[in-house]
């Protein structure tokens, strides 16, 4: 698997309604529909740290990640997140690592 990983810190106050409003239609709307996509999660950092938010694109290949991340509509979405206020972003393409390449879970 291989991902694409978006970090950065949440808008102001008034314009979280927005903010969060145009993120769930962003997640159905363009990251669901992408070619290979696996998964979409988001975390936030309940510690107040930055950067505040995590989300997390699980796709199929690292052919797939890398296009979604290069992509048009990938461009627009960042662009959009800057226009409702957030700040900080950042963008990471991963690999599954060499060393953990299965998730790792306790046996019971």
């Amino acid at each position: 698997m291989a991902a694409v990983l978006v970090t950065y810190d949440l808008p102001m106050a008034d314009q979280l309604e927005a903010y969060g409003k145009w993120a769930l239609d962003t997640v159905q709307n363009i990251a669901l529909k992408q070619p290979g996509i696996v998964e979409v999660r988001s975390y936030r950092d309940l510690l107040r740290n930055t950067p505040q938010v995590m989300v997390f694109y699980e796709f199929d290949s690292m052919d797939h990640a890398a296009q979604y991340a290069r992509s048009d509509a990938f461009t627009k979405a960042f662009t959009e997140a800057t226009s409702h206020g957030c700040r900080n972003l950042v963008t990471r393409l991963l690999d599954t690592s060499p060393v953990l390449r299965e998730p790792a879970r306790p046996t019971n």
